[in-house]
């Protein structure tokens, strides 16, 4: 492995902090950020391409280097920077060792009619939620995630890390109007499936052994009255104890494992 040092004031340096910091640069550039040698071992192990690789040098330890090497065989370019740069200029609490750049996979919205489950993240806002979400789908066996506008960025640094890498593995579909999904879903025939407090079935009453999409809202006003009118079925989870609510993440990862528990009991083929 040829370690290239770089300067704090390197233009690429200085990159990678603007794209850590900031959706628009992100999106507009098309690519994200990883953190940390695990996640960037992931990265790499689902065929994510990386481009650029930095790694603090009083911090390169022989499992670290055993990842840069396999970032050089994939054709990332590998740089050591300073101590308390990574620091500095990303997004983690506690900093990594590493961090890298990787371009932001394509997904078209097509690929949703293929899937025989779905989990669509409308204006989810949290992104600890939206990673653990998507952590719990890819865990469940769904074939494809799809977020809307108003959505937290599955690709920012606090979504990707409490996702663990499933969005690594799960194809995503980004910013996808509700309309077109909803099309989508029903062209494809998906049966959207929407929790509500006000819906007068209970989720382990419904039969969710077909295709389905899970649909999962805002953490404080949940799903838009418009959003749920437009799915095909409304459940709630029935709960014992005097609480109104769960958490966004919770609720969803339950219906989730609702729908892989019925499609296992079911054998459902693969679409």
């Amino acid at each position: 492995m040829t370690l290239r040092t770089l300067s704090d004031h390197n233009a690429r340096v200085v990159r990678l902090g603007k794209l850590s910091a900031r959706r628009r640069a992100r999106e507009t550039e098309g690519v994200f950020v990883v953190d940390g040698p695990i996640l960037l071992a992931d990265a790499l192990a689902a065929g994510v391409a990386v481009t650029d690789v930095f790694v603090d040098a009083d911090r390169l330890d022989e499992r670290t280097a055993d990842v840069l090497d396999a970032a050089e065989v994939a054709g990332a370019e590998v740089f050591a920077v300073s101590a308390g740069v990574l620091r500095r200029v990303t997004d983690p609490v506690h900093p990594q060792a590493v961090a890298a750049i990787a371009e932001r996979p394509i997904v078209p919205a097509g690929t949703l009619a293929d899937a025989r489950s779905v989990l669509a993240l409308v204006g989810v806002a949290d992104p600890g939620n939206a990673g653990t979400l998507v952590r719990s789908a890819v865990a469940a066996g769904f074939d494809a995630v799809a977020v809307t506008p108003g959505t937290v960025e599955l690709f920012g640094p606090k979504a990707l890390r409490a996702s663990a890498g499933a969005s690594f593995i799960v194809p995503v579909v980004e910013a996808v109007s509700i309309d077109a999904l909803m099309a989508t879903l029903r062209a494809a025939s998906l049966t959207s499936v929407a929790t509500t407090l006000d819906a007068e079935v209970d989720l382990d009453d419904v039969d969710l052994t077909g295709a389905c999409a899970v649909l999962i809202g805002n953490e404080a006003h949940g799903l838009d009255p418009q959003v749920i009118e437009l799915a095909d079925v409304r459940v709630r989870i029935p709960m014992a104890g005097p609480i109104e609510s769960l958490n966004a993440a919770m609720a969803g990862t339950l219906v989730c494992f609702e729908v892989f528990r019925q499609h296992r009991a079911a054998e459902v083929p693969a679409r």
